[in-house]
C-alpha cells in the first residue's frame, strides 16, 4: 500500500525470513522538499521457493512520490513506480485416484526453463485546484506500460495404470500493453449536498503474441524425473493487436436530508471502442460498446450507536476482456447486472463491542449460453443470480483480549444456462463459489506484546458449471506473536497453517488442483525512526 509523503522526516526498514527459504526486505523514507513540498521513496523485494521443487519466486518494487504546493490553492502530486515480478512457475498438483496426494505435495511438473515474468512501469501527475471553499477541481494524467511473459507446460494428469504424469498445453504468451488515461473531476460542497462530477478517458495499445493452438505433450514419472525443456511444435509469433478507447462520465451526490438521513445517488455512462487487427492475416473488426449505471442508497442513523443502510445499483461487464476481444465475442453487448443490499451497523457497551450485518441479492443477465434451437451456436441470454448474508462482530473481552469474527453465506445459481449437448445448468452453482466461509480470531495486546490465534473456513466449491466435481471444504489455523522491543522496533512472528493441512485453494483443470502453503513460520523485524 502506498504511503503519502510527509514534510516530517522519517525512515523505516523491515527484514524478514521464513519457511520455504523466504527472504524479504524493505526500506522507505520521507521528508521535506524545499519549503513547499514533500517526497517519499519506498523499495521492497522478496524471494521464496514456495515449498516446491523449482518453485522460486521473486518480487521487487520501487515507489516514488512528490507533493508540491505550486500556490496556496494549487497542488501538484507526482508518482513514478517500477514493479518486477517473477511468480512461482507452478500450475498445481495432479489428482491421484480422484483426490489429493500428500506424496506429490512438493512436486513441480513444469519444465526446467519455464518462465513467468512481469514488468510494469507507471507514472501519474495530478493537479488539484481549490477554486473556492466550496469547489475543488482536479486533473489526473496517468501512463502505464506493462510487459508480461509466460512460457510453461500447464496441464497435468496422473495415469494410474502406467504410474506416470502426462503433461500437455505447452503455452507461450507475451503481452505488450501501453495505456494512457486522464480523469478530470470537480467536487462541490453546498449546504446539504456533496457533489462529484467527472470525465474519464483512456487509450490502450495491446499486442498479443502466442503459440496457439498450444500443442505438445510429454510424460514423466511422479518422482525423480528430468523436467525437460519447453519444446512446443507451435511457433511463438505475434497473433493480434487491439486499440481500445474508452470514455466515461459520472455524477454523484451525497444529500444530507436531515442530520440522521443521508441520500446517495450516482449515474455513470461508459463507452468503449475496440479495434482489432490480426497479425496472422485473419479478418479484423471494430466493435463499439456502451453502458449506463445507476446507484441509489439511503443511510439512516437511528442513534449515536446504530445505523441502517439500503442500496440499489445497476452495472455491466463485457463477456470477455476488451483487450483480447475476438471476432466471435465482438457481436455481443455488455452483460447487465442489478444489486440490492441492506444492512445494519451497531456499536455496543461504549464501543467495547460492535457488529454489522448485510443482506444482498445480485442478478446478472445476458451471459453467454448455447442456442436452444442450435447447440452449435453461442448466444447471449443466460442469467445467474446470488443472494446472501454477511455478518461481522468484534468484542473486547477485557482490556487485553478481543475476539473478531465474520461469516458469509452465498446462495448462487444459474437461472438460465445451456451448455454443449443442450444440457441445462439451471439451478447449478457457479464454479469456485463456496456457500459458507468464515474467520475467527482471538487477539491479545498488552505491555508491549501482541498475539493472535485464528481459524479460517472455506466451504465446498464446484470446479465446473455441471457441478460434477467439487473442491473439498477446508479449515486452516494461523497464529502470530509480536514484541514491541522499543518505540522504534517491532519483532513479529507469524505461524501459517499450524495443522499442516493439505488443501486445494482452487482447481486448474479437472485433473489438477492448486494447493495451499504447507505449515511454515515467518519472522520479521520493523524499524522506524
Amino acid at each position: 500500500m502506498r504511503k503519502a509523503p510527509s514534510r516530517a522526516s522519517s525512515f523505516e526498514a523491515m527484514a524478514g525470513v521464513g519457511g520455504g527459504q523466504a527472504l524479504r526486505a524493505g526500506v522507505g523514507g520521507t521528508g521535506a522538499l524545499g519549503e513547499k513540498g514533500a517526497f517519499r521513496i519506498d523499495a521492497y523485494a522478496d524471494h521464496s521457493d514456495g515449498f516446491i521443487d523449482r518453485g522460486d519466486a521473486r518480487h521487487g518494487k520501487v515507489l516514488t512520490s512528490v507533493n508540491y504546493a505550486l500556490s496556496p490553492d494549487l497542488d501538484l502530486d507526482l508518482s513514478l513506480d517500477h514493479l518486477e515480478q517473477k511468480p512461482q512457475r507452478y500450475f498445481g498438483t495432479p489428482l491421484v485416484n480422484g483426490g489429493l496426494s500428500r506424496a506429490l505435495r512438493d512436486q513441480n511438473y513444469n519444465v526446467s526453463d519455464a518462465d513467468i515474468h512481469f514488468v510494469d512501469d507507471k507514472a501519474v501527475a495530478r493537479l488539484t485546484w481549490r477554486y473556492s471553499p466550496a469547489l475543488t477541481v482536479s486533473n489526473e494524467l496517468a501512463y502505464m506500460k506493462a510487459r508480461r511473459n509466460w512460457r510453461n507446460v500447464e496441464s497435468y494428469s496422473y495415469n494410474a495404470a502406467a504410474s506416470v504424469v502426462e503433461r500437455s498445453d505447452y503455452i507461450g504468451i507475451h503481452h505488450d500493453q501501453e495505456q494512457t488515461g486522464n480523469r478530470l473531476e470537480a467536487r462541490w460542497v453546498d449546504g446539504a449536498h456533496r457533489v462529484a462530477a467527472g470525465w474519464e478517458a483512456s487509450i490502450i495499445h495491446f499486442k498479443h503474441t502466442n503459440n496457439s493452438p498450444y500443442g505438445g505433450a510429454s510424460t514423466v514419472t511422479p518422482f525423480g524425473f528430468n523436467p525437460g525443456v519447453f519444446d512446443s511444435p507451435d511457433p511463438i509469433q505475434p497473433n493480434f493487436a487491439t486499440d481500445t478507447t474508452s470514455y466515461a462520465f459520472y455524477l454523484e451526490d451525497a444529500y444530507r436530508i436531515t442530520p440522521e438521513l443521508l441520500l446517495l445517488g450516482g449515474l455513470r455512462h461508459d463507452r468503449y471502442k475496440v479495434e482489432r487487427v490480426s497479425l496472422l492475416g485473419a479478418a479484423g473488426f471494430t466493435s463499439t460498446l456502451q453502458s449506463n449505471a445507476a446507484r441509489l442508497g439511503l443511510t439512516w442513523k437511528l442513534d449515536q450507536a446504530t445505523a441502517l443502510y439500503a442500496q440499489v445499483s445497476s452495472g455491466s461487464d463485457p463477456v470477455a476482456s476488451l483487450l483480447s476481444l475476438n471476432l466471435a465475442n465482438s457481436r455481443y453487448k455488455l452483460t447487465s447486472s442489478r444489486q440490492v443490499e441492506a444492512g445494519v451497523k451497531q456499536s455496543l457497551a461504549g464501543g467495547k463491542a460492535e457488529w454489522t450485518a448485510a443482506l444482498y441479492r445480485i442478478t446478472k443477465d445476458d451471459i453467454i449460453t448455447r442456442d436452444p434451437a442450435n447447440a452449435a451456436l453461442s448466444i447471449q441470454g443466460g442469467a445467474q443470480s446470488s443472494r446472501g448474508a454477511e455478518v461481522t462482530a468484534s468484542v473486547a473481552l477485557n482490556a487485553a483480549w478481543r475476539v473478531d469474527a465474520n461469516a458469509a453465506y452465498t446462495d448462487a445459481q444459474f437461472d438460465r444456462l445451456i451448455e454443449g449437448g443442450n444440457l441445462s445448468r439451471a439451478g447449478n452453482r457457479p464454479a469456485d463459489v463456496p456457500k459458507i466461509s468464515s474467520n475467527l480470531w482471538f487477539n491479545y495486546k498488552a505491555d508491549g506484546w501482541r498475539g493472535a490465534l485464528g481459524a479460517r473456513y472455506v466451504g465446498e466449491r464446484y470446479i465446473d458449471n455441471a457441478n460434477s466435481q467439487a473442491l473439498p471444504a477446508y479449515t486452516t489455523f494461523d497464529a502470530s506473536l509480536g514484541w514491541q522491543y522499543s518505540r522504534n522496533v517491532l519483532v513479529q512472528l507469524n505461524l501459517r497453517n499450524l495443522a499442516n493441512k493439505l488443501y486445494a485453494v482452487t482447481s486448474y483443470t479437472s485433473s489438477q488442483y492448486l494447493l495451499g502453503d504447507r505449515r511454515h513460520a515467518e519472522l520479521t523485524v520493523q524499524w522506524r525512526y
